[in-house]
């Protein structure tokens, strides 16, 4: 499920380039062409290609801001280059705080799962700019995947509002913003992020808001096969006993599923390779007793070279034979979920191991340590989590203390190495709270504070 009320969502607030106020001396010149050249590549989706340009932008420049924003920007698209991202974000800051840079710094800790470090970065972008509706954006759903989905919601109502000047006919309904202003064609519904932050809370009333949400993301994007999946979870979950329970009668309880087995047809029509939305339909087609023939690639059930095939991919789904139930698809529903948590845990696994090779190879890597105590904590293994953690910090505390201030040498190394130990002592913070340390977590949190200050003044 990737659509953005889950988290999965992505905000850039659009920053002029070129507006530097003091150009450098010789270098300019050959600095701009190059970052021309690098936004043309970012904008044309060649995304290494843009990385060496403004990496060579940047060597020809180091101070130039259209240099770094677009390096960091190009950075953000690469999971692995998040770290690096986010220093440059710093760097960016460092030169010119502005609340469009915090709103796409906070953007690249949420992708990142930094969800307190993407609250933090919001807020300050949001003080300097309360109506700049990406930053909005990535607060709620920040807050949404910390579980706090009432004020999400909240948040999710004040960006609707904001951004109905951007549609002329929202009619009084949520408008819209532009995941990547650089990347045309990315404009999404603002209504699909609170819609899923109204599922998630899962009792009768959200859900109906929930399906209102989604049917109006719909209109907005009719060809978002994930947006018809995630409105036939809500009508499936509207529609099953077991489950919300909203159903008055055995007639309504139909008429929901009904209403579901459409939204994931049509999401099968637009993606129809998608195995999860092929075993969505073939289960409550199952259930409720359809036997549509092929139509625009879909089938009533996959040939045994397909399940076949479906079983390998999804080997939890085997015990889940489709029966004349209800029960049954509440299984095959709850098994879809642990599916999902289990390809999480695998990915964490495997941010264990990278950054435990990473550590070998070079063991005073603080962005290393800070990547393996925050895959301890999504592990659950808080003891591990905190020393991990607390090397960083150790790292990032000696790195600043070495580094000359930038107002005798011109560099902004020190600023960094602030930022991320600010980052890291709120992650400290956070692994103290599961660790029931909640002195210790305070003391955290206002070490963070003063760091994240202290790295985005230009004096220190």
């Amino acid at each position: 499920m990737n659509c953005l009320g889950p988290a999965v969502l992505v905000f850039f607030a659009v920053i002029p380039l070129f507006a530097q106020t003091t150009p450098e001396p010789m270098v300019t010149d050959n600095a701009r062409k190059l970052v021309l050249d690098g936004m043309q590549l970012l904008t044309g989706r060649h995304l290494n290609e843009a990385l060496e340009t403004f990496r060579q932008a940047r060597a020809v420049a180091p101070h130039n801001i259209d240099a770094i924003i677009g390096l960091a920007r190009t950075e953000s698209l690469n999971p692995n280059l998040y770290a690096q991202a986010i220093a440059d974000y710093g760097a960016a800051l460092s030169i010119r705080p502005e609340a469009e840079i915090y709103g796409e710094l906070a953007f690249v800790f949420l992708i990142a799962k930094e969800y307190p470090a993407a609250i933090t970065a919001s807020k300050k972008a949001l003080n300097l700019n309360r109506e700049l509706l990406a930053a909005e954006m990535v607060y709620g759903s920040a807050l949404s995947e910390m579980g706090d989905l009432d004020n999400a919601i909240s948040v999710f109502s004040k960006a609707c509002v904001q951004s109905r000047a951007t549609r002329s006919e929202t009619n009084g309904n949520c408008g819209s913003w532009v995941l990547f202003p650089f990347l045309p064609g990315t404009e999404v519904s603002v209504a699909s992020a609170r819609a899923w932050a109204y599922f998630k809370k899962g009792d009768c009333l959200s859900l109906s808001l929930a399906e209102r949400d989604f049917i109006e993301a719909q209109s907005f994007e009719p060809g978002n096969q994930d947006l018809h999946e995630r409105l036939g979870s809500v009508l499936m979950a509207e529609g099953l006993p077991d489950l919300a329970n909203c159903a008055h009668s055995q007639y309504e309880r139909e008429d929901y599923l009904d209403r579901a087995w459409l939204q994931w047809r049509t999401a099968l029509s637009l993606d129809s390779n998608n195995p999860i939305y092929r075993a969505e339909f073939v289960a409550l087609s199952e259930l409720l007793k359809r036997k549509p023939e092929y139509d625009g690639g879909l089938a009533t059930e996959p040939t045994k070279n397909e399940l076949e095939h479906f079983l390998t991919e999804h080997p939890i789904t085997k015990s889940s034979e489709p029966s004349d139930s209800l029960a049954s698809l509440k299984a095959l529903e709850e098994k879809a979920l642990a599916a999902d948590r289990n390809h999480d845990l695998v990915a964490t696994q495997r941010d264990v191991a990278d950054a435990k090779e990473t550590i070998r190879v070079q063991p005073t890597d603080g962005f290393a340590w800070g990547k393996l105590g925050r895959a301890y904590l999504h592990l659950g293994d808080y003891k591990n989590a905190e020393e991990a953690t607390q090397k960083a910090i150790e790292i990032f505390r000696e790195r600043a203390k070495n580094v000359p201030p930038p107002v005798f040498t011109g560099k902004d190394e020190r600023g960094t190495d602030l930022r991320m130990l600010g980052i890291y002592y709120e992650q400290l913070a956070e692994i103290s709270d599961k660790l029931h340390k909640k002195r210790a977590a305070a003391r955290y949190r206002d070490s963070a504070i003063r760091a994240l200050d202290l790295g985005n003044r230009n004096n220190f």
